[in-house]
């Protein structure tokens, strides 16, 4: 036991805190060191210590944890948010594991749609086994994804793998009440994926997503209009064709419907494709929904001749947008276009 201490001269510290507003905060604390009187005491001296600001720590405890939540919750990148909260990357990354952690080992809450997809994560890796002369793969290029489709919790869990075993092999970790109040299931039109719902969620309704429905409609259109071209000429489809000037009316052409009409048709099959790539691909929303905006642009054009110049159809876009953020289902996320 530490026998009787004494207070000596505080030692000014400056640990790093969160800015209040736009000005920056700086944080100065005059700790006092303690000094054990014991002889035999191995400690000598020790210093104060709060629970924000613990022993040998120089930034606080809510600065670490806005950091981790900066990437966790808000998507950020850990460079970007080393940037803007002035750390080093190596504090944001240890404090995004830290709040990594306490998501994943958090208790789910309950889900009525489950979302299911597959997402490839780099190249599958194999190992050579000298023993059996035989190549052993060791990681698999996909991976599984489970989300909350129609919830806020969003990614529930992720896999290796995308055989009816992974997704099994992911449903078992849960527990059982949750699995009873899951209705539905998204997925797309992998008889893998419906393998293991039939087996592991057999009380649950099997629903394909939008986006997988509509993204098969387009290619069975595209193979009847190669199939229907080459009776009719003997040839390959061209520009100049009617069946191929056609192929991009619900974007491009239909000048005699309004803004609110367009919307309606568009609107969704966008919103499918924004919940799909939303989930799983956040990444590639940026690019797709500009070039929907240029066709929204090329629209414009072909419907107003006072508005011809690209540059008059942007700005008729964009002042439409900022008057009716909600008229089309993408344009709460971005109004910029790429012209094509």
């Amino acid at each position: 036991m530490r026998g009787p201490c004494c207070a000596g001269e505080g030692d000014p510290t400056r640990p790093r805190d969160l800015a209040h507003g736009e000005r920056g905060l700086e944080l100065v604390w005059r700790k006092r060191r303690w000094y054990c009187r014991e002889p035999l005491c191995p400690t000598t001296s020790f210093t104060e210590q709060v629970r924000q600001v613990p022993a040998r720590a120089w930034i606080t405890r809510r600065l670490h944890a806005a950091a981790g939540r900066r990437v966790c919750d808000a998507g950020s990148k850990v460079i970007q948010a080393a940037r803007d909260l002035h750390l080093s990357w190596p504090t944001v990354m240890e404090a995004f594991r830290t709040a990594g952690t306490e998501v994943t080992t958090a208790a789910l809450e309950p889900v009525e749609v489950l979302g299911i997809d597959e997402t490839r994560r780099g190249r599958t890796q194999w190992r050579h086994d000298p023993d059996t002369h035989r190549w052993e793969r060791l990681a698999d290029q996909w991976h599984t994804g489970f989300v909350d489709a129609f919830g806020v919790q969003g990614l529930l869990g992720q896999v290796e793998g995308r055989a009816p075993s992974d997704v099994l092999a992911w449903l078992t970790t849960t527990p059982l009440q949750w699995r009873k109040q899951i209705r539905y299931v998204a997925i797309d039109m992998s008889a893998s994926y419906r393998a293991a719902v039939r087996t592991g969620l057999p009380h649950a309704t099997v629903v394909v997503d939008h986006f997988h429905v509509v993204q098969l409609a387009d290619k069975m259109l595209d193979l009847v209009r190669r199939r229907t071209t080459a009776r009719l000429r003997g040839r390959r489809g061209r520009a100049t064709d009617p069946e191929w000037k056609a192929r991009r009316r619900l974007l491009r052409n239909r000048s005699d419907l309004s803004f609110h009409e367009l919307a309606r048709r568009i609107n969704p099959v966008v919103a499918g494709w924004i919940n799909y790539y939303g989930r799983y691909r956040p990444w590639e929303l940026d690019g797709f929904l500009m070039r929907i905006n240029a066709y929204l642009v090329r629209w414009i054009r072909q419907k107003y001749k006072r508005l011809a110049a690209k540059r008059k159809a942007i700005a008729k876009m964009q002042e439409i947008a900022k008057r009716y953020p909600r008229m089309f289902a993408h344009w709460r996320l971005t109004t910029s276009a790429v012209l094509v």
